[in-house]
Parts: C-alpha cells; sequence; structure tokens
C-alpha cells in the first residue's frame, strides 16, 4: 500500500487529521487503521495517539460519538474511552475515562491486520503440509 493510500484510508475510516505527532509510527498504520474503522463504524475518530509507555503500549484517544464501554455493555452519556494497543504482541483492550469504570480493562482482543492475515493462512499452509508428511 502507497504512502498516499494510507493517508487517504486513514482520513476515510476515522483518524482526525494529518499531524504526525498524532499518529502511530508508519510501521503500525495497519493497526491504526484497524482502530480508525472499528470506531469510525460508529462515528468516532482517533483524537489523540499518546507515545508508547514503557511497555511499548499506545493509547489512542477516541473522540466522537464512540463512547461504548464493555464494563456497563453500552455507551456513556458524557466520558470517552480509550484502547491501549501492544503493536508486538498485535492486541488491544478498551479502558475508560468514567469513575464509575475506573481500573476496568477489558478483554485483550487480536487486532487484524492484512499481516496477521497473511501469517495465519501461511501457517495454515504449513499446517496443511504436515498432514501429509
Amino acid at each position: 500500500m502507497e504512502f498516499d493510500d494510507q493517508e487517504r484510508l486513514r482520513a476515510d475510516s476515522g483518524v482526525n487529521d494529518n499531524d504526525r505527532s498524532k499518529h502511530m509510527p508508519p510501521e503500525y498504520a495497519d493497526i491504526e487503521e484497524f482502530i480508525a474503522t472499528m470506531v469510525g463504524a460508529f462515528g468516532g475518530y482517533i483524537r489523540k495517539v499518546r507515545p508508547p509507555d514503557t511497555r511499548g503500549k499506545y493509547r489512542l484517544e477516541i473522540a466522537g460519538n464512540y463512547r461504548y464501554c464493555e464494563n456497563i455493555k453500552k455507551q456513556h452519556k458524557k466520558n470517552q474511552v480509550y484502547f491501549l494497543v501492544d503493536p508486538i504482541k498485535k492486541i488491544y483492550y478498551q479502558r475508560c475515562y468514567d469513575p464509575d469504570c475506573q481500573g476496568f480493562q477489558s478483554a485483550k482482543k487480536p487486532i487484524y491486520t492484512s499481516q496477521t492475515v497473511n501469517n495465519q493462512q501461511e501457517n495454515n499452509s504449513i499446517s496443511k503440509y504436515n498432514l501429509y508428511y
């Protein structure tokens, strides 16, 4: 995928602007696109990407109409949610700013990217090959 295509996809799928400091590094553009597409489908967008913490996790702060909280199983009325993303393990989980949900963390979920799908297909091919030998 070309750089211009990535930028267009980000814009179409809920990433707010082109300010590089508000995005994950280019090598993780597919991960950011995954989250942006997910929240963009419900009127949300990535407002800000915080630099990685000491464990390498990025915080993607969500704005717009996406306020769904897995703790209360519905949208928060005012408070926003955010996702913590581990780009190495390709997992994410949700947290929110609501005081009633302080300390809550959703279950860890896989991030599906084109690279993830290609790796799974390759592993399936290897597994099928091993069945015959």
